[in-house]
């Protein structure tokens, strides 16, 4: 695996809804338990939380068992008399792992919920029939908050009310009398805990917050089915994960705690979004005490500190606290050191992204009373892959993007328009300073009439990026009923950042 690296130089002080879910199957030989009555549908949900294993080029463990452990799962289901209308709160399923009941809420267990599993977890829930229906999953977070502008201040969201169906047994005539609060859209806003500056205990520690979501609407209308249903969650850790690597013979300092600067105080839920605080301002995290973890000044990757996502433009950055001690005859000296995550030279460069799901690797190789020397790497946290290192400002050069070919590009309205011909082709040249996949989403199912090539990487040939990327794109054989509206998506691997060009089919002159 190619690898790269850069060094990084820093003073003294003075990181979509991208879950997923599975459609849910009816497995008719399979039936209900004694425990679910005529009004109710058994659903089992895999919640896939575990990570592949893949080759990492780090000693850490891709994910820590406690990173993994569910403590407490909420399930939150939304129903709607139509698969496309709006969809309120119908009911909420919750499990502790101490078996405490939950006010409001039907119980649930987890089945190989403690992360030391090697299978995923599984949870049964029985909703309620009568309606569409899309769950919502918040695992290890029982309280979610929403911001009260007019304070303004982060408040404790508590006003779930369930919906009222006039008759769910009759889906003719089945209504939704009282509709439930929040709605759907509502709660794809709330938040997760919000970081307390002042208070010394308001850090980030496992078990971490997940969520997942299965957002293709579950048809439950029909009281006569009584077979199991099926279907699975995808979920995705809501912070980033930072990992320093520091012997402490090498670099004489010793690591007592870390904090972070120009950070975000929350994250709303779907997607995960990360906010300031109530203000709008961005925080500095109170330090997270390090002291006992096992090797962490030992030369031994560590997981020392979370933190929700940054943007490139909040200059976001690190805090190593410790003692610095030249020579065993020396008194140790407290210092405080920034890690910026930036590449600044002669006055130019860029800060990156701290996207959630993401590990960031400090590895520290020099240090004196005034600044550390370290480098800085990035690896995929769910599905273990190395990134390499991070290069500042990875994202897809929109502003050089030329096509060739066939196609005619319109850069004000990132549209390329190509003719609906066997054969007919364009290439598209821009450049990046990351890996680069590229793949066609379509408008509607059932007409693939475009396929993308295999992304091409060269040197670059700009200054200002490390890469020149290539593709091309032809239109496919058929037939086709339908040339349905293309999205072509460029995804920037390091940090899963995405740019859109629609595909737009043209008839033959």
């Amino acid at each position: 695996m190619k690898h790269y690296s850069y060094l990084l130089s820093t003073l003294l002080l003075g990181v979509a809804l991208s879950s997923c879910g599975e459609t849910a199957m009816d497995r008719p030989d399979e039936g209900t338990g004694g425990n679910t009555v005529p009004e109710q549908r058994e659903l089992l949900l895999t919640l896939q939380n575990k990570l592949s294993l893949a080759s990492v080029g780090t000693r850490a463990d891709i994910a820590t068992t406690d990173e993994k452990r569910i403590d407490a799962l909420d399930i939150y289901v939304f129903g709607s008399t139509e698969i496309d209308g709006e969809y309120t709160f119908q009911e909420k399923f919750s499990y502790r792992v101490d078996g405490s009941p939950v006010s409001g809420a039907g119980t649930v267990d987890v089945q190989n919920g403690d992360g030391a599993a090697a299978v995923n977890p599984t949870v049964l829930l029985r909703p309620k029939k009568g309606l569409y229906i899309k769950l919502y999953c918040v695992a290890n977070h029982p309280k979610l908050y929403t911001l009260n502008a007019v304070t303004p201040a982060y408040e404790e969201y508590t006003a779930f009310t369930p919906l009222v169906q006039t008759n769910p047994s009759d889906p003719a005539n089945n209504q939704i009398k009282i509709p439930g609060i929040p709605t759907e859209e509502t709660f794809k806003g709330l938040m997760t805990t919000v970081i307390d500056p002042a208070d010394v205990t308001s850090v980030i520690e496992p078990a971490l917050a997940m969520v997942g979501a299965n957002t293709a609407a579950i048809d439950l209308h029909d009281f006569s089915l009584a077979s199991r249903l099926y279907a699975g969650i995808k979920l995705t850790r809501s912070v980033a994960r930072f990992d320093v690597v520091n012997q402490v013979e090498t670099s004489r300092f010793t690591l007592t705690g870390v904090g972070m600067g120009n950070g975000r105080s929350t994250t709303t839920l779907f997607p995960l979004e990360a906010q300031g605080d109530a203000n709008g301002n961005l925080i500095t995290y109170p330090f997270r005490d390090v002291t006992g973890l096992t090797d962490v000044n030992n030369g031994v990757q560590t997981p020392v500190f979370y933190s929700y996502a940054n943007d490139q433009a909040d200059a976001g950055y690190l805090i190593l606290k410790g003692t610095y001690q030249m020579n065993q005859t020396d008194a140790p000296v407290e210092v405080n050191y920034n890690v910026n995550f930036s590449q600044i030279k002669d006055g130019t460069g860029s800060y990156i992204e701290i996207n959630p799901n993401h590990r960031y690797t400090v590895a520290i190789t020099k240090a004196d009373p005034y600044h550390i020397d370290f480098t800085l790497t990035v690896a995929d946290w769910e599905e273990g892959s190395d990134l390499g290192s991070y290069v500042p400002g990875n994202d897809v050069a929109t502003d050089a993007i030329t096509v060739t070919g066939d196609g005619v590009y319109t850069a004000p309205t990132k549209t390329i328009s190509l003719e609906k011909t066997v054969g007919k082709k364009f290439t598209l040249t821009t450049y990046s300073n990351a890996e680069v996949d590229a793949k066609v989403i379509y408008s509607a199912a059932g007409n693939a009439w475009l396929t993308v090539g295999a992304v091409q990487e060269s040197d670059s040939d700009d200054d200002l990026w490390s890469k020149k990327i290539t593709l091309e794109v032809t239109v496919n054989a058929g037939p086709f009923t339908a040339y349905p509206d293309a999205t072509l998506r460029l995804t920037n691997k390091a940090h899963g950042t995405t740019t859109d060009l629609k595909v737009e089919g043209t008839d033959a002159p």
